[in-house]
């Protein structure tokens, strides 16, 4: 429910949180003048593939960040269920008459289709070289204090701990993380339901990258001049200047895990190990995206 995010807001920083409610609810009454419908939209986004910087796009789209406001209720899960599972309780108490999204990490589940055609949530997934995004994951585990695998993989070495973090097998899930994130693509391409979008496609053509991604919402077209805007906003919010480990603890809408984004940077990193632990469990994430034909690579 709202009020979770509510009060770690207010704690946080209570002029922020004041700020925030207002800026909502600004986007809320804009959105009435301007369109006089709603819409809701879901992006699955596979971890550190950019998942964030598509948060801040749909935030200045005008549509409100469900799991980041304090103007809209939901249930959040039990602890008992898998961190990425999604609900009923995200959806049903949303107002049918705003700018509704979410972004979330969840893996191909039918039942989380069936959700989105009773709620009528509109859907993309964005995804990235299972490498670069697992090398990423690495860096992340070990800047974030409060993460699982942080005790265990900080204090080994590189090739030890980025091993132990592909290899990992969290409570709940039948594979390792490195199998877990293969099927977590697989399966979603296969689906072939949803547009699929790629971080690196960002990377290559920002201003393309940003028509892209908002083709999917109310809104079809933007001038240059706001899409000019859009980079400028996406440039602060990644906080380059400020270092991951303190970027970790930033909260809710400050908060972002941005590292460098490099694409192919797992050549700088790969051992030959490595690179045969990936062609044996992770191949067929990459053709099935085509970021390889085969297995001579």
């Amino acid at each position: 429910m709202p009020s979770i995010y509510a009060y770690k807001t207010f704690k946080n920083n209570p002029i922020f949180f004041i700020k925030d409610i207002y800026s909502d609810i600004k986007k809320d009454v804009i959105w009435n003048k301007k369109y006089k419908t709603g819409h809701n939209i879901i992006c699955f986004g596979l971890p550190k593939s950019g998942s964030t910087m598509i948060e801040q796009i749909y935030r200045d789209l005008g549509y409100i960040d469900l799991f980041n406001t304090s103007i809209r209720k939901c249930t959040y899960l039990a602890r008992d269920n898998h961190p990425h599972e999604i609900h009923r309780g995200f959806f049903k108490y949303l107002p049918d008459n705003k700018g509704n999204f979410l972004k979330t990490h969840s893996h191909f589940n039918k039942s989380y289709i069936s959700l989105l055609e009773e709620f009528n949530f509109s859907a993309f997934v964005l995804i990235r070289d299972i490498r670069d995004m697992m090398l990423s994951r690495y860096y992340h585990i070990t800047n974030d204090p409060f993460h699982s695998e942080h005790t265990k993989i900080k204090k080994l070495d590189f090739n030890k701990g980025f091993m132990e973090s592909l290899m990992t097998i969290k409570s709940g899930d039948k594979f390792s993380q490195l199998k877990y994130f293969n099927n977590w693509i697989v399966d979603w391409v296969n689906l072939n339901k949803y547009p699929i979008i790629k971080f690196e496609d960002f990377k290559k053509n920002k201003n393309e990258f940003i028509k892209k991604v908002i083709n999917f919402a109310l809104i079809k077209e933007l001038s240059e001049t706001q899409i000019e805007q859009i980079k400028k906003n996406l440039s602060i919010s990644s906080k380059k200047d400020i270092p991951i480990s303190k970027k970790i603890k930033l909260f809710g809408k400050k908060k972002t895990t941005f590292r460098k984004g490099i694409v192919g940077d797992w050549k700088n990193y790969f051992s030959n190990d490595h690179i045969k632990l990936f062609k044996s469990v992770a191949q067929e994430s990459l053709e099935v995206l085509n970021y390889e034909k085969n297995s001579n690579w």
